[in-house]
């Protein structure tokens, strides 16, 4: 498969390393002293405030390979090897909770790059959400914008990853958001700062988005959704070191249909997005089956089948892919899982297909 490096507000293409400035040298400061004061917040204060509170501990082993790379130990577009934890923690009155503060983040090795860049800190969540009555949600800090089914199929630690890590979804971003239960559907927006983990605003950046779907109960999940801003590309999908960002920020526009239904042992997703990016149309399409009460109980098998492409325009820009995963769960902690991926045609007809293996912790 195609390598690809993933920007939590907007997949990228492969990294384009700019100059270092003064102006990116002050970002990086604000950049450490942001993190620190969220650590803060999100943590001693709901301590010392006595809300009730749960952390828990993530590990994330991977090894991948493929011909071109040979054996690394990160898979493309998905995961690398890392060490995390995720703190939420809820304030509750006499009618329930009215607030949750969640703050989920990882630090990673890059087994490609020298010592000296190796280890990175990646913010996944850092938001607080307060419950303002009638099922209506406010939403402030870094969290997945509103749009396609990356939040509801969060792949924080999977291999199988949504159409988030191409040029045509999106990740997560800094800003505000609004949910709200509306009879049978459910509504959600966003407006966010248009530049994924790290905190900086430039060349006027901006990520608008709004989805409307069915609620997450039942069987059957339907959800439609658009998103439109002016987003910055980065290097590495990272808080600190302080990602290198384009020197502007790239008009997209975008358009999404996504669901999910449940038959029993089988589970079927699928997710559909168009849209454009600048004066170039995008298309791409997703769909994956998760089988389960297997004569293996603790055994999952998922597969996926995507295409996609960021110039409609030229045949030669297409690409897809199948992937087959196998998920077994050895304890109530640890899951491992072994991934084989094989292009299909596009682009990367050419290239052979790739093995990756992935132990994975989550626990107290």
């Amino acid at each position: 498969m195609r390598r690809q490096r993933v920007q939590h507000a907007v997949a990228t293409p492969p990294p384009v390393h700019f100059p270092h400035s003064t102006r990116l040298r002050a970002g990086a400061a604000v950049t450490r002293s942001a993190s620190a004061a969220i650590a803060a917040v999100m943590i001693l204060i709901p301590a010392a405030a006595g809300a009730s509170s749960i952390t828990s501990f993530e590990a994330n082993i991977v090894a991948a390979h493929s011909e071109s790379e040979g054996w690394t130990g990160e898979v493309p577009g998905s995961q690398r090897n890392s060490i995390g934890f995720e703190h939420v923690a809820r304030f509750s009155g006499e009618r329930g909770d009215f607030l949750t503060v969640n703050l989920q983040a990882r630090l990673t090795y890059d087994t490609s790059t020298c010592l000296e860049d190796a280890v990175a800190l990646e913010l996944h969540n850092a938001y607080a959400e307060w419950r303002i009555g009638l099922g209506r949600g406010l939403r402030l800090g870094h969290f997945a914008p509103e749009f396609g089914a990356e939040p509801s199929l969060d792949t924080h630690g999977t291999l199988l990853q949504s159409l988030a890590i191409r040029s045509l979804g999106f990740k997560k971003d800094w800003g505000v958001g609004y949910r709200a239960a509306l009879g049978p559907l459910d509504l959600g927006v966003s407006a966010q700062i248009g530049s994924g983990m790290g905190i900086q605003r430039r060349d006027g950046s901006y990520l608008v988005s709004a989805r409307v779907g069915t609620p997450t109960r039942g069987n059957g999940r339907v959800g439609a959704s658009m998103l439109v801003g002016r987003v910055l590309s980065a290097d590495a999908p990272r808080l600190y070191p302080s990602p290198r960002y384009s020197p502007s920020a790239a008009h997209k526009v975008r358009v999404c249909v996504d669901g999910q239904y449940v038959a029993g042992p089988l589970t079927l997703i699928g997710e559909a997005v168009a849209g454009r990016d600048e004066n170039l149309d995008v298309l791409g399409g997703l769909l994956r089956a998760d089988v389960t009460g297997l004569p293996i109980e603790k055994l999952v098998i998922k597969c996926q089948v995507s295409a996609w492409t960021d110039d409609l325009g030229d045949e030669d820009r297409l690409d897809s892919g199948a992937s087959l995963v196998a998920e077994y769960a050895i304890t109530s902690g640890w899951t491992l899982r072994g991934l084989i991926s094989t292009p299909l045609g596009g682009r990367s007809a050419a290239e052979t297909a790739s093995l990756a293996i992935q132990a994975y912790f989550i626990g107290g």
